[in-house]
């Protein structure tokens, strides 16, 4: 009987490379099925990196994982519960090749922005009384 031995990795696809909450999804895909993972900056994935390893992370707050039952499709994976920084997305195969980073980023920002302060509304733009900033033009 013959058989192939499958010793190349994936390619993992970053399809969200947007500043985004840890309460949505980010979309990933990958050339083969298997699972995809978001990993933190902090954490190195290297060739001594086995799924294990991917898969003990994922137990913590910097790795989060989904099954990509579907190649080169877009795939949801929840950045739920993640902590701040930037990420990139590993994906393993069936036969347990790990892909190299995905060539783009994603943050994961759960601070707030700041309230803005000091506005005013421009004399021109005020169509109601001078002192309360409110207007009821609709244009600018």
């Amino acid at each position: 009987n013959d058989y192939t031995l499958d010793t190349v990795g994936s390619s993992a696809t970053l399809n969200t490379t947007v500043t985004t909450k840890n309460t949505g999804n980010i979309s990933v895909q990958s050339s083969e099925t298997g699972t995809a993972y978001l990993v933190h900056s902090s954490i190195t994935v290297d060739a001594n990196t086995t799924q294990a390893n991917l898969d003990t992370f994922a137990l913590a707050d910097k790795v989060n994982k989904v099954t990509i039952a579907t190649v080169d499709t877009a795939t949801d994976l929840a950045a739920t519960g993640l902590v701040d920084g930037e990420y990139k997305v590993y994906t393993v195969d069936i036969a347990g090749n790990i892909s190299t980073a995905s060539a783009g980023t994603v943050t994961i920002d759960t601070t707030n922005p700041s309230v803005p302060t000091g506005l005013s509304l421009a004399d021109s733009s005020n169509t109601g009384s001078n002192d309360d900033n409110i207007t009821s033009q609709t244009s600018a």
